[in-house]
């Protein structure tokens, strides 16, 4: 249940600059209260990953993207947007069906670990 209450702030902090978050199932009336510069903090690795990611999948092409899709439910996310802008500031930012993609990319996974 936490890691859902978990997910709730991560995604109200998509939204919001800050949000309350119930913990109730820790003591009643608990709560806590979310920044988005907190996210962006405990983002850093995260961020950093993409970065190297994207620089190993840019060196690999041998060009400069001309655009980049983003996907998932993490695509909504404004720290990720920034970073990428930050990092690629003239390459447009596209995306697509964010939950549809992250459901299709599971079942694919599923389906490399138990197909035939």
């Amino acid at each position: 249940q936490l890691v859902w209450r978990a997910e709730q702030g991560k995604i109200a902090l998509s939204q919001e600059e800050s949000a309350q978050q119930s913990l109730a199932e820790l003591e009643c009336g608990l709560t806590a209260e979310l920044k988005r510069d907190q996210l962006a903090s405990a983002s850093t690795p995260l961020l950093e990953k993409i970065g190297e990611l994207m620089d190993e999948a840019i060196a690999a092409a041998g060009v400069q993207p001309d655009r980049v899709f983003i996907t998932g439910g993490s695509a909504r996310s404004p720290l990720i947007q920034a970073f990428i802008r930050q990092k690629l500031p003239q390459v447009p930012l596209e995306g697509g069906d964010d939950f549809g993609s992250v459901a299709s990319g599971l079942a694919r996974y599923a389906e490399r670990l138990f197909g035939n």
